[in-house]
């Protein structure tokens, strides 16, 4: 039977243990912050794959392990959820892209999705899908059993959990009037049944409506302002709408902790990207939009795991995109150009992207910026 003195011994051993742990995972989190900081210093950067998934010739006999993936997030034991959503189903990979199972179909009975945007983890690895079709989030197992649904009526169009549990999501309701249709998008805080309890900010993009003789005709208006944000692993919440370079910083607890503004250079819009946007309207509504000068100055907002703060910038038709990096005190850290940076998810010291190319499988790459 242990003394008291022993036990003392075995207390203090522990607390050396753990107290070696925590300066160890310190180092690691410093060394991992150093990295990032002293590539976001370069002028330029490069994506170096390091995992694919799917891809390929699209006349390949072989399956492949999506159709067209939407959305995607990364569990905690590294696992990947691809929502696939022409397929209506979410495909599970391991942390190296080995297919692992799949699970629910396109309807609108329980654990079936209709017309899937999103999804989310949360935090015990329950997968959530937002569903536009049936106007509903879906709550999964991370095993793929389904759980619950609940209805939400408006569109949601990106969502994620907040470390307290709480839910940020951006959802835009239509608003119908004489000749014009609206989104109001808003930045809301949700509480775990999906209950809207805050709005942080909101926008509005409007649609050209044309009543014609073969009936009515909508298209949206070109580079109409859009809201971005990001959360850090802390928590702090960063958004800002595409058309004002002002972004706002939020605490875990919503507090305003500051506001990033910059003067950056108008970008024009050029005829070639007038032509590509209206390659695929028809002739009369072509003649009916009017397009802006400038691009939105801010095209994206992402947050990497080291909490550095990445806004996307507008640039010319064609070029390398320009990112502006933020230390997580809201610091610019300097200017990257990044070709193929696109939308990514960020993994530790990787980020995942859903890559299409022409005459190419759609596919899932994991990237490490160098």
């Amino acid at each position: 039977m242990a003394g008291p003195q022993q036990g003392a011994i075995t207390t203090m051993a522990w607390f050396f243990v753990l107290a070696i742990a925590l300066t160890c995972a310190n180092v690691a989190t410093a060394r991992a912050a150093q990295g990032s900081e002293s590539i976001y210093r370069q002028k330029e950067a490069k994506l170096v794959e390091v995992m694919k998934i799917g891809g390929g010739p699209e006349e390949s006999d072989d399956d492949p392990p999506f159709v067209r993936p939407r959305d995607m997030r990364v569990a905690s034991d590294g696992s990947i959820y691809v929502l696939d959503g022409e397929a209506s189903e979410v495909v599970v990979f391991d942390r190296d892209g080995k297919s692992r199972f799949r699970f629910s179909r396109n309807g609108e009975g329980p654990g079936e999705l209709g017309q899937p945007n999103c999804i989310a983890i949360d935090h015990f690895d329950r997968i959530v899908c937002y569903e536009f079709g049936n106007r509903r989030f879906s709550l999964f197992s991370k095993h793929g059993k389904f759980i619950r649904s609940n209805k939400f009526q408006d569109n949601v169009s990106s969502f994620c959990y907040l470390p307290d549990g709480r839910i940020l999501a951006l959802a835009a309701r239509d608003h119908f009037a004489p000749g014009a249709m609206e989104n109001i998008w808003t930045l809301c805080v949700m509480d775990s049944s999906f209950h809207v309890t805050a709005r942080l900010d909101s926008i509005t993009s409007s649609f050209e409506v044309l009543s014609t003789n073969s009936g009515t005709m909508m298209t949206s208006r070109p580079f109409e302002p859009s809201l971005y944000w990001s959360v850090s692993p802390e928590g702090r919440i960063a958004f800002a709408s595409s058309s004002d370079y002002r972004i706002t910083v939020l605490s875990p607890k919503f507090a305003r902790l500051r506001t990033i503004s910059r003067q950056v250079p108008a970008v024009n819009i050029s005829g070639a990207e007038r032509a590509d946007y209206l390659k695929d309207v028809s002739e009369i509504m072509a003649s009916h939009l009017k397009f802006p000068d400038h691009k939105p100055p801010l095209e994206g907002l992402y947050c990497d795991s080291q909490g550095y703060l990445l806004v996307n910038r507008a640039v010319g038709w064609k070029q390398m995109p320009l990112i502006d990096v933020y230390s997580p005190d809201g610091s610019l850290v300097g200017e990257l150009e990044v070709p193929g940076f696109r939308r990514p998810v960020f993994d530790g010291d990787t980020m995942l992207m859903r890559v299409f190319k022409d005459d190419e499988l759609p596919a899932v790459i994991r990237y490490r910026l160098e």
